[in-house]
């Protein structure tokens, strides 16, 4: 028993040292929020539903919070949003762009 008290809070250490780590990335959110986000934009839907949505998200594997994660979907973000012909950016400033991100990222839905 007390073995496994020792388990857990080892665990609860590293969770909440990943939570102070996903608090303090430069890009916000999580990262499955900024691959959903990706795969909406990508599918041209806002409905996490839709059946590209589902399949999109289905190449994805679990995901924590962690901030290069989070670096990475936006910057893939970036590009399709680039790709669409739905910004001017340079994919460096998109990334960059505190403003820029989707639905999901915004409102914290995934």
């Amino acid at each position: 028993m007390h073995r496994l008290s020792l388990m857990l809070l080892a665990l609860a250490g590293c969770l909440a040292a990943q939570d102070l780590r996903a608090n303090t990335c430069n890009t916000p959110s999580t990262p499955m929020e900024w691959a959903t986000d990706a795969c909406l934009l990508r599918a041209n839907t806002q409905d996490v539903s839709a059946p590209a949505v589902k399949e999109c998200l289905s190449h994805v594997s679990s995901l924590t919070q962690i901030c290069e994660f989070s670096a990475s979907y936006k910057e893939e973000y970036c590009k399709v949003l680039i790709k669409q012909g739905k910004t001017k950016q340079s994919l460096s400033a998109c990334v960059a762009d505190p403003n820029v991100a989707g639905p999901t990222v915004r409102h914290g839905q995934a």
